[in-house]
């Protein structure tokens, strides 16, 4: 019966930015990390610069700041040494890069994977 269809119907879900609390908007666009499952906008509060960086976390299992691992040891230790890639979002620790290094350098930095 009618009555019995709609009772089994499941709520529409509405993805929320957890860093701000608003929906989806027109400009910008909710990114879920594959860890947490948390949405976030990537251009008003994760602060992307361009569409690139948008285009190429969607080729992989994104995670957020939070959750983010280094991609050499897979851990999140020690994460005030993590350099975030400037074109991929990919974390790494600076010892864990070859050659490694011993402070962040100057202006953008790219990871091995996109240089």
């Amino acid at each position: 019966s009618i009555s019995s269809c709609q009772s089994q119907s499941k709520p529409l879900s509405i993805r929320v930015c957890t860093i701000c609390g608003e929906g989806n908007i027109i400009s910008d666009e909710l990114i879920k990390c594959s860890t947490c499952q948390k949405s976030m906008h990537a251009y008003k509060c994760l602060s992307f610069e361009n569409n690139k960086i948008l285009k190429t976390i969607k080729t992989y299992s994104w995670e957020c700041v939070d959750c983010k691992k280094c991609i050499q040891c897979g851990t999140v230790e020690h994460d005030d040494e993590l350099l975030f890639c400037d074109h991929c979002d990919r974390a790494y620790h600076m010892d864990c890069l070859k050659p490694p290094l011993s402070e962040p350098p100057p202006g953008e930095w790219y990871c091995q994977l996109c240089v």
